[in-house]
């Protein structure tokens, strides 16, 4: 169902109140290569990009994790938040967890590992489960 004119007017229109008061928060996301490119952008309120907007292409770990401290350092946001799945768990570990930056716990340089199955079926692995329970 196509979105009618008069309601993309009206977003069009839209004027966001005073955004001054709302915490500022650095969102980085790492580049996995490719022609992937490494993000790092600030938000305060439902403004995007005003004080950063950069756009990092390099595969260098290091290089990314000294410009994401360096615009941390600059702009001294209330919170950076670290794309860790994958490589940006890199430049977590790497240097930012030993500045004095804010950061919300991460998972680090460990990596997730899927929990192994049992070569059972999964009907007779959770039947055991269910009778070792004492459920009939």
């Amino acid at each position: 169902m196509p979105i009618r004119g008069e309601l993309v007017l009206n977003a069009r229109r839209f004027t966001a109140p005073d955004q001054t008061t709302a915490p500022l928060v650095l969102g980085v996301d790492v580049a996995r290569g490719g022609g992937d490119k490494t993000r790092i952008v600030d938000r305060r309120g439902r403004c995007a990009g005003h004080k950063c907007n950069e756009v990092i292409d390099t595969a260098d770990l290091m290089e990314v994790t000294g410009r994401v401290a360096r615009e941390i350092d600059r702009l001294n946001p209330n919170m950076t938040f670290i794309d860790v799945t994958g490589i940006g768990a890199g430049v977590y570990a790497l240097r930012l967890t030993a500045l004095p930056h804010r950061l919300p716990p991460g998972p680090g340089p460990r990596r997730w590992r899927p929990r192994r199955l049992p070569r059972r079926p999964c009907r007779e692995h959770f039947a055991h489960r269910i009778r070792a329970a004492g459920r009939p």
